[in-house]
């Protein structure tokens, strides 16, 4: 989990040219702490059950009774997500790098994700998304 918060936090701030607010980048930081407690649940398991709303709420109240909720605008909402999602991706990237090639499936399913919240991004951030689009590439080009 650190190094996935570490990777989320970092791409949330290449996602906001280097400008990412305090709650942005704590949010980051804590988003799947709650894991601990609720445990660590693929989201197409949470949408295929239809439990991801009960799952979220859970999250949520996990992180509240922490102290480790953080007001986000709408736009810093998205970008975590397409931060996490970029993370995700990152790391099936790594893996085909070092030659496992049973990745394919759940960079697709972080890609299917990212697809359905790239229409608000800016020029910026679809470059960041195309970077690490390039990685994958990349790293299954060996």
């Amino acid at each position: 989990d650190a190094r996935h918060s570490h990777g989320v936090a970092m791409l949330c701030y290449f996602l906001t040219n280097g400008r990412p607010s305090a709650q942005l980048l704590m949010a980051a930081l804590t988003h799947d702490l709650a894991e601990q407690e609720v445990g660590d649940i693929p989201f197409p398991a949470k949408r295929n059950l239809g439990i991801r709303e009960k799952v979220n709420a859970a999250e949520a109240a996990s992180l509240a009774a922490a102290g480790l909720t953080f007001e986000l605008t709408e736009e810093e909402e998205l970008l975590l997500s397409v931060a996490d999602s970029l993370d995700g991706m990152l790391y099936c990237a790594g893996e085909a790098a070092l030659g496992n090639r049973t990745l394919s499936g759940i960079y697709d399913a972080w890609r299917s994700v990212l697809k359905q919240q790239c229409g608000g991004l800016n020029d910026t951030q679809r470059e960041v998304v195309a970077a690490v689009q390039q990685i994958w590439e990349n790293s299954n080009a060996r």
